[in-house]
């Protein structure tokens, strides 16, 4: 876990916050590892926090190090474009009740109360054909 974080992903990142229809405010929490932010949301929406990983793969290891800060209804986000992630990690961060995923996830994510509960277009076609392949015993 870290702060190794290229500085054109912080504009990135707060340009898109600036730009959703969502959010409020928000602010980078000075933590002495991490990268995280406080965001407040309107419409009656929780407030949360983001973790933005410096993993290039992120892994069980990764999630079971996540700031403190991190808790329900708070999300971790994959900040580098070139990362990778797909373990139990996912599954288990839905359990714990903490969004999870890269930018465009957790743009998607802030509209809904529950973070964690928000899917991909690509999640949701994974599930339809899941649901439609028969099963073989």
């Amino acid at each position: 876990m870290g702060k190794d974080i290229h500085y054109s992903i912080f504009k990135f990142f707060e340009d898109k916050l600036k730009q959703h229809s969502k959010v409020l405010n928000f602010e980078k929490i000075d933590t002495d590892n991490d990268v995280v932010y406080r965001i407040v949301r309107i419409s009656g929406l929780p407030d949360i926090h983001v973790h933005l990983s410096d993993a290039y793969s992120y892994s069980d290891y990764d999630y079971l190090s996540k700031p403190s800060i991190i808790g329900e209804g708070d999300y971790i986000m994959i900040a580098k474009p070139e990362a990778s992630f797909g373990g139990t990690e996912f599954g288990v961060s839905r359990r714990d009740k903490i969004g999870f995923g890269k930018i465009g996830a957790f743009l998607g994510a802030l509209n809904y109360r529950n973070v964690w509960e928000y899917e991909t277009s690509y999640e949701r076609e994974e599930k339809k054909k899941n649901k439609n392949t028969p099963k073989l015993f």
